[in-house]
């Protein structure tokens, strides 16, 4: 009888036991998770960390891309020249207004209508026997100091078919040239070029009226060549003058380079200041 009074003794104890680890466990199942997101949140709240370096790099391209909106074809030129102090690189594609083949056409457009003004030796025109291959690279030369602005241009390269002609234009995005080369296999022919004529370079807008631009022809320099076209990555040791002159426009002055060799021919912009 004892017995028995003891098991139905224990036996309530082991229900209310049971009973107090169920709701306990259904309290801590309830709340806990709460509190544990809780104290998460609080200590990744306070605590303040770098932002990866790439976040950086996109803000400073945006601001640059802004700030290069107010840069006209005199300051643009002053940077990629290194009149004023600036790092040259690759640019990405989404930081250009022109896709590669528009760039190329209207690349391959200006050098055609020089051609025709007896202001470059050679036709790029698509005529049978004379196609090109073309590849176009974006470039930027930055500012050195602060990164704020930056001038963006297209270095395009025009190889032929069979591989006796190679032409190199690099442009800025509003279509001004301010660099063409023709490399040709013999010997090149540049006795009918015009001289000291800068206008077909710029992009139509810069000039728009007839008589705009003064040029003023200068005496041949000293220095080589290759010191007046050190900026461009340009291979000039074989190149002797032809003419220089100088270009105007109100307050704003450039220099025209003309140098040849027996193989190849260059024209080149430059800031004169």
């Amino acid at each position: 009888m004892k017995m028995r009074k003891w098991f139905r003794k224990m036996k309530r104890y082991r229900n209310r036991i049971l009973c107090v680890l169920m709701l306990s466990a259904a309290v801590l199942g309830t709340f806990l998770p709460g509190w544990f997101l809780f104290v998460r949140s609080e200590r990744e709240l306070s605590l303040v960390t770098a932002a990866p370096p790439e976040y950086y790099s996109a803000a400073n391209m945006a601001i640059a891309r802004n700030a290069s909106v107010q840069l006209g074809t005199y300051q643009k030129l002053q940077l990629i020249s290194g009149r004023w102090e600036s790092v040259r690189k690759q640019a990405s594609s989404y930081e250009v207004e022109l896709k590669a083949y528009t760039a190329a056409q209207i690349a391959r457009d200006q050098i055609e209508d020089m051609y025709q003004k007896k202001l470059y030796p050679v036709s790029l025109a698509s005529d049978y026997g004379n196609w090109f291959t073309w590849d176009a690279k974006r470039y930027k030369a930055v500012d050195a100091t602060f990164g704020t602005y930056a001038a963006y241009y297209w270095d395009i390269t025009f190889d032929k078919y069979d591989g006796t002609e190679k032409h190199r234009i690099c442009m800025l995005e509003n279509g001004t040239i301010f660099l063409v080369e023709a490399d040709v296999e013999g010997k090149i022919d540049t006795s009918g070029l015009r001289k000291n004529y800068a206008e077909r370079m710029f992009s139509g807008e810069y000039f728009s009226e007839e008589g705009q631009i003064k040029t003023q022809r200068m005496d041949i320099p000293g220095q080589s060549v290759s010191s007046y076209l050190a900026f461009l990555d340009l291979d000039a040791e074989d190149l002797t003058w032809v003419s220089l002159s100088q270009t105007s426009s109100g307050e704003e002055g450039y220099e025209l380079i003309q140098a040849s060799s027996s193989h190849r021919y260059v024209t080149a912009v430059r800031p004169a200041n």
